[in-house]
């Protein structure tokens, strides 16, 4: 009977099955099973496909490429997902809520299903009994074919095949839709399916949902029918495997014309693998036969075996695994041993050395060249016994040749039969521990010898004997019982092979000595320590790498067991020396960099030994810039390192297991900090100031940190005004001059930051300062009066310090009564201004700086001079003859120089003598006859000099003929006397007291 192991295949298939977590739902009930009594013959499990379609029930044969509808088909209406059950060789499909059981003949038995409905759009069995269907709409259902109880699986993935087929060997099922292939992973642990597709190349499908059954075979290779185009594809198994699989059109068969679905034995060989006649045997004979069969290959590409493909195997076991003998099977090629693809060829294998009396199992399998096997049914036959002979009783006896051995030493046992035969065999036995010393030893002269290792444990060993006879002899045994003892201590010898090692290197620390096939350890210490530990037959280890620098002393120890005895060996000593870096580093990831003042540079280093700790300084000379802690080997320098060149090293301090170690130099310089500088001025690109006040110029764009200066300067190179850091803006002078001013600012730089110019000017105008307010004043007051001939101060106020230029004091008329050239701000006015009032106003000239500026008017007064006007009178001169009067000269004095006006000469009763109109001062009259009159002298005044008057006595000699050189005549009383003599006195002074010339005729005379 054979021994189809299905059900232990689909339980190992399912354990690791990848799935989401779902709660699987079991419907409480079950069906009434259906009953064995009714049911049809089974399936075989051959390469045969069947097709349920329209409710009937076909075999479709690839080779052949033909359906055939079973003999007893009895239609069942909408019959879908069916599926091959291994576990019973039947055929079960769902209809609506009802299982149906269909046996090889078509006949079926039936019965109802309740609770959850059963999906049936397809379905295979994933374990004995167990019916997995399902939807195109990714729903599951599981039934279990024997209670009837439905379950509901969950799932994750979209399912969109109208079939599927259950390979048990990877617990997935399998299913085409469009062009698509959908792979789902069972669990049946947690009752859930795994869903994912991939893209199917030649698939030959359409684009819609054409595909109808689904099959697998015991290769792992799938098979799917098209609706549309009526083909059979294959899908290897190891196209599976791939991204895009590809599909094999194999056939075209005539089309059922409706949707179907497919079932087929999960552990049958591939429908188009070679197929095989059951085998055949002849010529059976005790331990000889021979074996016979007919191969068919099929009518497609490949199909053909080659040499060797053809084999014939043979088993005292029928266990079956996968459709082939798995029990040990002996396997031989056949003669012919190859086939011809659409061919059938008789094979047959002659064997030899078979056991008499003995049943064998036989089955052929044939490899094509598309490497598809196929299996043909199970043969039998069953050896000749061996005849009968007369045989006579033996003993048999057993001892050691030698002495008693211990463990591990060799070890001779000798059995002796005392018939002494030439033939059968002796098996020895150690019932001790049940091993077996020596198998089937050839018996000659009577003995058979076995030669063993001895083993343990220690202590008493019983060795049996078996004497298997032959044909006069009949079979015998005997045991014999002997001491082992534990094997003696070897003799150790250690070394360390380099025996000195750098850390994070390896020594080879290896023991010499041990007898081969001893058990046990060898372990290496030093002191407390193990460093290393070989498990025997291996007599070497290696240190580890993190093993601490230092020097050790090693011993080897064997560890011994039960049966063997320890041992130690003498010491041997092994140095670990620190690891050495070889050290390069970098700065930025260069050999050399430049960076600017205010950055960092980003040092590193490599070539470190593996696991070195602590620190690795980044200096120049013996200052260090920054320091790393291993594991991180980089580090930054300090933002403000001052500008210059720097060779770097990069100096690795070291630690218990690494030395320190040096880089290279690296190169790192370190720029000055630049500045993209912008001015303004009063915080806009251009503003105007009037001349006195301050602008505010500013610079942005000053690096940071940066100290110094920033000097602004003109178009000229002018500075107007200079700034400290941190300051960065200044007043220029409220002096400065009115222009237009190009406005630069320069940062003239320090120790760590370069200087900077702005590229683009600010403008700076400067205007005239406002025509000031201008005040005036005379004399130190708003108005005031001075006397003519007096000079009054006239004084301009509200001129701005430093302005320049002139002040004038001005008449309505334009007239310019005195001008002030700053800084002095007043004048005096001409002593000899007319008297009069005057309205002045202060007119300031304005300069570069300055605008021109008119005061108020202001009220100047001059009031007249006051005057003392006095006369003199001179006679006339004598005429010609003493009759005719020439007249008296009059003459004004005392009057001051530029006196405008009159001076009347009157008498006393008012009667005018004369007037002599300024500049003249002098009048002659005729009216005043000889003899001394009072003439009253009158100054009429001016604007400027006020009039006054006196009176002056005036004697007019009587008319003479003067000789040349004669003096006047006095005439009059004595009473005159003195005045004559006063007369003549002012005479003689001439010049002197005459305070006016004669007048002439038609005119009067200056004096």
């Amino acid at each position: 009977m054979k021994k189809i192991l299905t059900g232990l295949k689909y339980a190992s298939a399912t354990v690791g099955a990848l799935a989401l977590a779902f709660v699987s739902l079991t419907v409480v009930g079950q069906a009434e099973p259906a009953q064995a009594a009714t049911d049809g013959p089974a399936f075989s499990c051959t390469a045969d496909f069947y097709q349920a379609s329209a409710g009937n029930m076909y075999r479709y044969s690839p080779s052949s490429n033909t359906y055939t509808l079973l003999p007893n088909n009895s239609t069942i209406a909408s019959l879908n997902g069916i599926g091959y059950n291994p576990a019973d060789d039947y055929i079960y499909g769902v209809s609506g809520s009802t299982l149906y059981k269909i046996a090889s003949d078509g006949s079926h038995t039936s019965s109802a299903l309740s609770g959850v409905t059963a999906q049936n759009t397809g379905g295979d069995f994933i374990a004995p009994n167990q019916l997995l269907t399902a939807s195109a709409k990714s729903a599951w259902t599981s039934i279990d074919v024997t209670t009837g109880v439905v379950s509901t699986y969950g799932s994750s993935g979209t399912w969109a095949a109208y079939d599927l087929a259950y390979n048990p060997t990877n617990a997935t099922v399998y299913g085409m839709g469009g062009t698509n292939i959908y792979i789902g992973v069972v669990n049946a642990q947690s009752n859930t399916v795994t869903v994912t597709s991939k893209p199917v190349s030649n698939s030959g499908g359409s684009s819609g949902d054409s595909w109808g059954a689904a099959y697998v075979d015991s290769a792992g290779n799938t098979y799917f029918f098209d609706n549309t185009t009526h083909a059979l594809v294959e899908i290897s198994a190891s196209q599976l495997t791939q991204a895009s699989p590809a599909a094999v059109q194999i056939t075209t068969a005539n089309s059922l014309n409706t949707p179907n679905d497919g079932a087929s034995c999960p552990t049958a060989s591939s429908p188009l693998a070679p197929t095989s006649s059951a085998p055949g045997t002849s010529d059976v004979g005790t331990t000889t036969a021979t074996l016979t069969a007919t191969v068919t290959t099929a009518n497609t590409t490949g199909a053909d075996v080659p040499a060797g493909g053809i084999q014939y195997c043979y088993s005292t076991s029928d266990t079956l695994t996968n459709g082939a003998l798995s029990d040990s099977p002996i396997c031989s090629a056949t003669t012919p041993s190859a086939a011809a693809a659409n061919s059938t060829t008789n094979v047959s294998l002659a064997v030899a050395g078979l056991q008499p009396g003995t049943t064998y199992y036989t089955q052929v399998k044939a490899t094509n060249s598309q490497g598809l096997t196929g299996y043909s049914s199970l043969g039998t036959f069953t050896t000749d016994s061996q005849p009968q002979t007369l045989q006579v009783p033996t003993t048999t006896s057993i001892g050691l040749l030698g002495g008693d051995p211990s463990i591990g030493d060799s070890a001779t046992m000798r059995a002796t039969i005392s018939t002494m035969p030439s033939s059968g065999t002796v098996t020895f036995t150690d019932q001790t521990t049940g091993a077996t010393l020596c198998a089937d030893v050839a018996v000659s002269n009577g003995y058979a010898d076995c030669d063993y290792t001895q083993a343990g444990p220690i202590g008493s060993h019983t060795v049996h004997a078996a004497y298997s006879g032959d044909d006069a002899d009949l079979a015998s045994d005997g045991s014999s019982t002997y001491p082992v003892g534990k094997t003696a201590a070897p003799t150790l010898t250690g070394t360390a092979t380099p025996s000195t090692v750098a850390f994070g290197s390896t020594s080879t620390l290896a023991a010499s000595g041990i007898p081969t096939g001893y058990p046990g350890t060898v372990t290496f210490s030093a002191g407390s320590a193990t460093l290393c530990t070989a498990t025997l037959p291996a007599t070497s280890c290696q240190t580890a790498t993190d093993l601490a620098a230092s020097d050790y002393t090693v011993t080897a120890a064997y560890s011994g067991d039960d049966t063997h005895t320890g041992a130690t060996s003498t010491s041997f000593d092994l140095a670990v020396t620190k690891a050495t870096a070889s050290l390069e580093a970098s700065v930025d990831s260069k050999s050399s960099d430049t960076v600017v003042y205010g950055t960092k540079a980003t040092f590193d280093s490599t070539g470190f030994a593996a696991g070195s700790m602590g620190k690795v300084q980044y200096a120049v000379g013996d200052t260090v810039l920054c320091t790393a802690t291993l594991p991180t080997t980089t580090c930054q320098s300090s933002a403000t390192l001052v500008p210059g060149t720097y060779q770097v090293t990069a100096n690795y301090l070291g630690d218990a297991n690494h030395a320190a170690a040096s880089s290279a130099a690296v190169q790192l310089t370190v720029a000055k900090a630049s500045s993209t500088l912008s001015d303004t001025v009063d915080g806009a690109s251009s503003a105007t100031v009037p001349f006195g006040s301050a602008a505010t110029l500013a610079a942005t764009g000053v690096a940071s940190g940066a100290t110094g200066t920033v000097e602004f300067t003109d178009q000229s190179g002018n500075q107007l005004c200079i700034a400290t850091l941190p300051a960065s803006s200044c007043a220029t002078a409220a002096t400065l001059a009115p222009g237009s001013y190009q406005v630069t600012a320069t940062y003239l730089g320090d120790a760590t930051h370069s200087p900077s110019t702005t590229a683009v000017t600010a403008t700076l105008g400067v205007t005239k300062a406002g025509a000031p307010d201008l005040g005036t004043t005379v004399n130190g007051l708003p108005s005031a009066t001075t006397v003519h001939g007096t000079a009054a101060r006239l004084t301009a106020t509200g001129i701005p310090a430093g302005a320049t230029g002139k002040v004038s004091f001005e008449l309505a008329d334009g007239t310019v009564l005195c001008t002030a050239t700053l800084p002095d701000t007043s004048c005096a006015t001409p002593a000899g201004l007319a008297g009069g009032s005057y309205a002045v106003t202060a007119h300031y000239s304005g300069d570069d700086n300055h605008s021109a500026a008119v005061g108020p008017v202001i009220r100047l007064t001059v009031a007249p001079q006051s005057t003392v006007v006095k006369g003199a009178a001179a006679p006339a001169p004598a005429g010609s003859a003493m009759t005719t009067s020439t007249g008296t000269t009059l003459t004004a004095k005392g009057l001051p120089a530029g006196a405008t006006g009159t001076v009347t000469f009157s008498l006393p009763d008012g009667t005018v003598l004369c007037t002599a109109t300024l500049p003249d001062t002098s009048c002659s009259t005729t009216d005043l006859a000889a003899g001394t009159h009072s003439v009253v002298v009158s100054y009429s005044g001016d604007p400027s000099f006020a009039a006054s008057r006196s009176t002056v006595s005036v004697t007019v000699p009587a008319t003479a003929v003067a000789a040349a050189g004669s003096a006047l005549a006095f005439t009059g009383s004595e009473s005159v006397g003195p005045w004559l003599a006063a007369g003549v006195l002012l005479l003689l002074l001439g010049g002197v007291l005459a305070i006016g010339s004669r007048r002439r005729r038609g005119g009067a005379h200056r004096a």
